[in-house]
């Protein structure tokens, strides 16, 4: 008996020793894991990059948080690899509200976390919490519509769906609410408005109101809008009487502004294509006429705007070109000496007012050449011609032969050189009194 019970101590020790040497190694290799992940993956205290939202928990059904929740900055402890792996959802803290009746608290804040992190603060450690009776309350949804309508439109109908909401929220807050409002626009609408729109709350001085909720959130707006009056754009036309002065064009007719916008019913629109106004006299007009006008009333459209017209008449000398024949003189002889000319008449092209050719006399356009200095023989000199009040085009011939000879010396009479065909003019009448008035007079000075 005594030597099998000295057996069972020996195994007894012996299993001892070996759990002994066994738990040794595991916490040989469990100090060695440690070592070896510290280096890897080493811990790190911080504060979380965002404040963690404190939540109501337990609030009474009957109440309601008046002003704006609070939050709490958390420092934590964890491996390098958990912080790189932070989402706030790991995180909660909490005030218990369970057994609080409306008014204000003190309140002990929790924050809980995984195991991954380990907490070590957060700040505030205490918040103060207002709660107040929860109200709901429905009220009337009006209609705020803003801006112009264009002319000749108009609203038929309005509708907002639905015409109630429900507001819920602090007691407070919803009681302080004394309008809800949506709120569209209708510059530039022509056609039915359907559009869903957020109502907003005011107080009595107009102030928005906030922290209450809104069932349902938005509501329907409709609007009806229909054209009562047609509208179109058309130009503004003058007509004109009688004849401006002879000699004399109307080179222009303008109106300011050149068209109106017009309203009325649609189909006496229809036919109108134009707004006229009284005509424009131009009887005897030798220059710019202005005239202000007022577009003449309607029974089927008004006009929209400044009915007020600026007529004005561009009124212009008749431009006209003539060829006429007209003698050559001389002039600055030396004394004693007589001048002959060959060809004794030049061809001068002229331009200008219709009215001034027609009224062309003997001394209206003179071609002279120049003696002074010259003695006695032939020489070609140049024609100068002189035509006040008209444009000189051309001469020809541009140069004739001027002989001067002793006035006791028998000079040859030249044969006058027969003149050139006149060219097309726009007053024939007046060319052939010109030329009879032009070449009337010696060609000898």
């Amino acid at each position: 008996m005594k030597l099998l019970q000295a057996r069972e101590r020996k195994t007894e020790r012996r299993w001892l020793a070996m759990a002994g040497r066994a738990l040794i190694a595991v916490v040989l290799a469990s100090v060695t894991w440690m070592l070896v992940t510290w280096e890897q993956n080493p811990f790190r205290e911080g504060q979380l990059p965002n404040p963690v939202p404190v939540e109501l928990a337990h609030l009474p059904a009957n109440l309601v948080q008046v002003g704006t929740p609070q939050s709490v900055r958390v420092s934590i402890r964890a491996s390098q690899d958990s912080w790189s792996r932070l989402q706030p959802s790991d995180f909660k803290a909490s005030v218990d509200t369970g057994r609080l009746s409306a008014g204000i608290h003190s309140l002990d804040v929790q924050v809980t976390s995984s195991a991954e992190y380990q907490i070590l603060d957060w700040q505030p450690r205490r918040i103060t919490v207002h709660l107040e009776p929860l109200l709901k309350r429905t009220v009337s949804v009006q209609l705020d519509a803003t801006g112009k309508l264009p002319d000749g439109f108009r609203v038929t109908t309005e509708t907002v769906t639905p015409d109630h909401v429900t507001l819920s929220g602090a007691q407070g807050a919803v009681q302080s609410v004394s309008r809800v409002a949506v709120n569209t626009t209708l510059d530039g609408v022509r056609s039915a408005v359907t559009e869903s729109l957020q109502p907003t709350l005011v107080d009595s001085q107009g102030q928005p109101v906030t922290g209450v909720q809104v069932d349902p959130a938005s509501v329907l707006v409709v609007l009806g809008v229909e054209q009562q009056v047609a509208s179109k754009t058309v130009p503004v036309t003058v007509p004109t009487v009688g004849q401006v002065a002879n000699g004399y064009v109307l080179t222009a007719l303008t109106v300011a502004p050149p068209s109106v916008t017009i309203s009325g019913a649609p189909a006496a629109l229809s036919s109108i294509t134009s707004v006229e106004v009284p005509p424009l006299d131009l009887g005897g007009a030798t220059g710019q006429l202005v005239r202000s006008e007022q577009l003449p009333t309607s029974n089927t459209y008004f006009v929209s705007g400044n009915p007020k017209i600026l007529v004005t008449a561009a009124v212009a000398p008749l431009i006209a070109t003539e060829t006429l024949p007209v003698n050559v003189a001389a002039k600055g002889e030396g004394s004693g000496l007589q001048a002959t000319i060959s060809p004794p008449i030049v061809q001068v092209t002229v331009r200008g007012g219709a009215a001034t050719l027609a009224s062309l006399r003997a001394d209206s356009i003179s071609a002279t050449v120049d003696a002074t200095g010259l003695s006695a023989g032939s020489q070609t000199v140049s024609v100068k011609v002189a035509a006040p009040s008209l444009q000189v085009l051309g001469v020809q011939p541009g140069s004739v032969t001027l002989t001067l000879a002793s006035a006791s010396t028998s000079v040859p009479t030249s044969t006058p050189t027969p003149a050139p065909s006149p060219q097309p003019s726009a007053t024939p009448a007046s060319s052939l009194a010109a030329r009879s008035a032009l070449t009337s007079s010696s060609p000898h000075s």
